[in-house]
């Protein structure tokens, strides 16, 4: 059985007219719903062993929060297809992935991350919202990433940074 999170990049700061929209950092908040994502990640025991990132500015610093974690050996990789070339780039790099990696995190930007959810949901995108930070976990049975089917998975949940802080509350 094979773990996939897809996660959306924390919210980014667009206050600087200047900026090519790839070199746009976090903001204030996306910093701080990182942390939050990646420590309930943690609470909940799904790391991921390996991530995979666009190459925007945003998508790096959203995991170098997961990539800053004491005592945990994980890697991640940056792809410029993310960035351009949408949800079947990204659907190539877990399928290039090899089968000893059991959890794998992408991070990335809609629409791709709604379209990759949509696709498990066999719905229109447009029914899936992932707002910034979100993260989505599919499970599929295969043994190997180069058979990971959408089609064939199951959507386990959608968490998103205000679910997250609404239950602290509780």
């Amino acid at each position: 059985m094979k773990q996939l999170l897809v996660m959306r990049h924390a919210k980014s700061d667009k206050s600087n007219p200047d900026l090519k929209d790839i070199e746009r950092p976090l903001n204030k908040r996306g910093k701080e719903d990182r942390l939050l994502m990646r420590d309930e990640l943690q609470k909940l025991d799904l790391l991921p062993e390996i991530m995979l990132c666009s190459n925007a500015i945003r998508g790096k610093e959203t995991m170098e929060a997961f990539l800053e974690l004491p005592g945990l050996e994980r890697s991640g990789l940056y792809y410029d297809s993310f960035y351009r070339e949408g949800a079947e780039a990204i659907m190539k790099a877990i399928q290039d992935l090899p089968a000893y990696f059991y959890r794998t995190m992408v991070i990335g930007h809609n629409p791709d991350m709604e379209m990759i959810v949509s696709k498990v949901l066999n719905v229109n995108e447009d029914y899936v919202k992932m707002p910034t930070a979100a993260v989505a976990l599919i499970v599929c049975n295969n043994e190997r990433w180069s058979e990971f089917d959408l089609e064939k998975s199951r959507l386990q949940w959608i968490i998103t940074p205000k679910d997250v802080k609404n239950s602290k509350i509780k």
